[in-house]
C-alpha cells in the first residue's frame, strides 16, 4: 500500500501502486586498463571469479551472467560493463589531496545527467538495477563510490558529509557535468544535500529514498528519536567499529541491516560484494569514521541549514518499515523546498531500492519527466 502526502502532510490519501558514451581522458580522471577485469560482452555479464567478487552468475541489468576470473583491487584495473549497445564505464576521477572517486558512467554522453549516490555499506553496484533501465530511457548515469567506500580511495580522514559533498563537486566538474538530478539513499542523502546546498547551480533536481536531506528539526520529537541510531555507536568506535565492519562474514551489519529492513535484506550475493569491499585497506576505518563524525561533530549542527530554503523540486518515496529514518525527520521540508512531496510505501524498510526497484523506478522515472 502506497500513501501520497503533500508538503505539509505526514497523511495522505492511499493509492494503489506496485508497481554509447565519450573514452577519451578528462582532466583528472583517470581511465585504467582493464587487467582481466569485469565486463559485459553482448548480452552476458562476465564477472571473473564470482567467489572473489561476492556475486554469482545472475541476471544483472537485464543480461544474464557467466563467470571467468579477476583481480579485484581498484589500483590494478577499471571495471567496465558493456550492456547491449551501451557501455557502462568505470573511470577514477583524482578529486585532490590524494582522493580518487570512483565513478560508473553509463548511457549517452550527451543525455541527461542523473547521478545516484549510495549510501551504508553499500557502492556504486547499490543502483546496478536502475542503471540499465534508465541509460536506456536516454539519461547518462553517474553512480559514484563515496569517499571510503566500493573501489574508491580511503584516506586517513573525518569523512565530514560536506566534504564528501565536495567530491561529487569536483568529480562533475572534471567530467564536464554543469548541473545532475541527484538520486540518494541512506548517508546519501545528506551528502547530496550538502552538495545541493553548497553547490546550488550543479543539483537542478532531489530524488530521495529512505533517507534525509540537509535539514533537521533538532527538538524534543528528535531527542526522543536518537535511541534509534543506538547502532551507530559501536560502529563509530575506534578499533571495535573497524573490526565489525571488516568481519569477513559481515554479521553485524547483516544483523542491523535486517532490523532496518524490517526483516527485509540484501541478496547475499551483493552483500558478499559490500563486505570483501569493505575489507579493502582502509575502508572499515573509513565506514567507522562516516559515523563518528556524524555523532561527535555534525549532530550537534544539524540545524545549521534550519534557514535555508532551495529552488529546487524534491521528493521522496519512503519504506515505513524503516525504523531509524522515519517520516518524521522528515518536518518542516516543504517550508523549505519548492513543491516537496513525500510518499510513503507500507510493508517496506530501509532497503526500498533492492526490495522494490520496480517502484522506484517508475517514481524515479516519473520524477526526471516531470523535472
Amino acid at each position: 500500500m502506497l500513501h501520497l502526502h503533500d508538503a505539509a502532510s505526514t497523511t495522505g490519501q492511499t493509492t494503489n501502486g506496485r508497481a554509447g558514451h565519450v573514452g577519451a581522458a578528462v582532466q583528472g580522471v583517470q581511465p585504467r586498463a582493464l587487467a582481466g577485469g569485469a565486463r559485459l560482452s553482448g548480452h552476458n555479464l562476465h564477472t571473473r571469479d564470482h567467489r572473489r567478487l561476492g556475486t554469482r552468475p545472475r541476471s544483472v541489468l537485464g543480461f544474464r551472467g557467466e563467470a571467468s576470473s579477476c583481480e579485484e583491487r581498484a589500483s590494478s584495473y577499471e571495471l567496465t560493463f558493456i550492456t547491449g549497445a551501451r557501455r557502462v564505464e568505470h573511470r577514477f576521477v583524482d578529486v585532490g589531496c590524494g582522493v580518487t572517486i570512483h565513478v560508473a558512467d553509463a548511457g549517452l554522453a550527451d543525455g541527461s545527467p542523473v547521478m545516484l549516490v549510495h549510501g551504508f555499506p553499500q557502492n556504486w553496484w547499490a543502483w546496478h538495477e536502475l542503471i540499465g533501465p534508465l541509460a536506456a530511457d536516454g539519461y547518462r548515469v553517474l553512480c559514484p563510490d563515496l569517499r571510503g567506500a566500493g573501489w574508491s580511495s580511503a584516506p586517513d580522514d573525518r569523512y565530514s558529509k560536506t566534504d564528501m559533498a565536495d567530491d561529487l563537486a569536483v568529480v562533475l566538474d572534471r567530467l564536464g557535468v554543469a548541473s545532475v538530478r541527484v538520486v540518494a539513499h541512506d548517508w546519501g542523502g545528506p551528502i547530496a544535500g550538502n552538495l545541493m546546498l553548497r553547490h546550488p547551480k550543479k543539483v537542478s533536481g532531489f530524488f530521495g529514498l529512505n533517507t534525509v536531506g540537509p535539514w533537521l528539526t533538532f527538538d524534543l520529537t528528535a531527542v526522543r528519536h536518537l535511541w534509534r541510531f543506538w547502532y551507530q555507536i559501536p560502529i563509530s568506535l575506534p578499533v571495535i567499529g573497524p573490526r565489525l565492519l571488516s568481519d569477513p562474514k559481515g554479521r553485524f551489519i547483516r544483523m542491523t541491516g535486517r532490523w532496518v529492513g524490517a526483516g527485509f535484506y540484501l541478496d547475499d550475493d551483493d552483500f558478499g560484494l559490500y563486505v570483501r569491499r569493505m575489507r579493502e585497506p582502509g575502508h572499515a576505518v573509513a565506514g567507522s569514521r562516516w559515523y563518528r563524525t556524524f555523532l561527535t561533530r555534525e549532530l550537534i549542527r544539524a540545524g545549521e541549514f534550519a534557514n535555508t530554503s532551495v529552488d529546487v523540486p524534491i521528493r521522496f518515496l519512503h519504506g515505513v518499515g524503516d525504523p531509524v529514518i522515519t517520516p518524521t525527520l522528515l518536518r518542516g521540508y516543504g517550508e523549505r523546498a519548492r513543491g516537496f512531496q513525500l510518499e510513503t510505501v507500507d510493508g517496506v524498510g530501509h532497503w526500498i531500492v533492492d526490495q522494490r526497484p520496480e517502484l522506484v523506478l517508475e517514481r524515479l522515472r516519473a520524477f526526471l519527466q516531470d523535472t
